[in-house]
């Protein structure tokens, strides 16, 4: 891979490498500076495409895949979230209730608002139309 196909523009890749002291303790920092780019980058950068100093590590890096927990932690899968808990135990305990309108159009009826309503023991709804915003209860 060339670094014209990088994520990020190889001037500041360079910009990234040369900014912190060329000696570092290990190749895992060069990772963390670089943000935790895959292995590919991370060759090419200890390779001394990018910067020069990283020969010490170059054998570390091969002799060691990349275990950091950052990576491994964001390119796992997600668990799905559990269920939400039902809050009610018969109907019309819970009612959720949202109001819309003025619309810039009447309706046929001349209604400017509606009304719409959810019990959330039942999922049952229903819609009430209304010529004005005193009706709404």
């Amino acid at each position: 891979a060339s670094f014209a196909a990088l994520p990020i523009p190889s001037e500041d890749l360079l910009f990234a490498v040369l900014a912190f002291p060329v000696r570092l303790k290990d190749w895992l920092l060069a990772h963390d500076i670089l943000g935790h780019p895959d292995d590919g980058i991370l060759d090419q950068v200890l390779s001394g495409r990018c910067g020069k100093g990283f020969e010490a590590y170059i054998k570390a890096r091969a002799s060691q895949p990349c275990k950091c927990n950052i990576c491994v932690e964001g390119k796992s899968p997600q668990l799905p979230y559990a269920a939400p808990a039902n809050c009610t135990s018969k109907p019309l305990e819970l009612v959720y209730m949202d109001t819309c309108g003025p619309f810039p159009v009447t309706s046929p009826h001349r209604n400017l608002y509606f009304q719409f309503f959810l019990d959330d023991f039942t999922n049952a709804n229903a819609m009430v139309f209304l010529k004005d915003h005193s009706q709404v209860p």
